[in-house]
C-alpha cells in the first residue's frame, strides 16, 4: 500500500541553496550593455569640455560617496596611462574595465556562451570593501 501511495505523490521540491552559496547570472546581453555603457563613458570624457563626467547623485545629495564614486577619475587616470591615480581614485576600476573587455571580446566572438556567474558573497564582497573604501578617501569613517 505505501509503495503504491509514494508512486502517486508528486516528487518533493529541492531545498534552496544557502545565500552563500548562491551565484548572479549576467546574460549576453547584459554584458554587451555594460561594456558600451563603459565605452560611451570612456570616449565622453574626452569630448566633454572639462572631462569630469557624471556627478554621483548619492554624493551630490547626501555628501556620502557611493561604492562607484571615483570612477569616472580612475577611468580617466587608466586612458591616459596614469596606474597610480587610477588606483587613489577606485582602486576597483580594473575589475570593472577587465568584465568590460572581457565582455566586448566575448560578444564579439559569436558564438553561444553561457551566463557569467560571479558568487552573491564575493559580489557583496568587493561591493563592500569598494563602499569602505570611498568613506575612507571622503573622510567619513
Amino acid at each position: 500500500m505505501a509503495d503504491s501511495l509514494s508512486a502517486l505523490s508528486p516528487p518533493m521540491p529541492a531545498a534552496p541553496a544557502p545565500w552563500h552559496l548562491k551565484s548572479v547570472a549576467l546574460h549576453r546581453t547584459a554584458w554587451t550593455c555594460l561594456s558600451g555603457v563603459l565605452l560611451v563613458g570612456l570616449i565622453g570624457l574626452h569630448i566633454t569640455p572639462d572631462g569630469t563626467g557624471i556627478p554621483c547623485p548619492l554624493r551630490t545629495l547626501t555628501h556620502i560617496p557611493c561604492p562607484l564614486c571615483g570612477m569616472t577619475t580612475s577611468l580617466r587616470a587608466l586612458s591616459n596611462m596614469q596606474f597610480k591615480a587610477m588606483l587613489l581614485a577606485n582602486p576597483f576600476a580594473p575589475v570593472l574595465v577587465g568584465a568590460g573587455v572581457w565582455a566586448i571580446v566575448s560578444t564579439l566572438g559569436f558564438r553561444r556562451t553561457a551566463p557569467f556567474r560571479i558568487a552573491l558573497p564575493l559580489l557583496l564582497v568587493l561591493g563592500s570593501a569598494s563602499w569602505i573604501f570611498q568613506l575612507f578617501r571622503f573622510h567619513i569613517l
